[in-house]
């Protein structure tokens, strides 16, 4: 977990993890009506920079597991406590 300054009000723009269970865990949320995002395309998988040469090897395997759940400053706390408790629910 990030430890913010506390000389500062964070705003936390991504709640993410990683994953090997990535798509179980996606498809269980999304029944649930609880969205989630892939983590970004790495650079040298972007076409404006149509690359073909070192794979990234570990930069494929970071997208291939990351999540990000959802974020917003208004979620309120039922919400939260859904997103949590059906996350939960998943790995038991």
């Amino acid at each position: 977990p990030l430890k913010p300054s506390p000389n500062c009000s964070p705003v936390w723009w991504f709640t993410s993890f990683l994953t090997e269970r990535k798509k179980e865990l996606q498809e269980h949320l999304r029944e649930r009506n609880i969205q989630t995002r892939d983590f970004f395309v790495p650079l040298n998988k972007q076409p404006c920079y149509n690359y073909n040469g070192n794979p990234f090897k570990l930069s494929q395997e970071i997208y291939n597991q990351g999540i990000s759940f959802p974020s917003s400053y208004n979620l309120t706390f039922k919400q939260q406590d859904y997103i949590i408790s059906e996350t939960l629910n998943f790995w038991r």
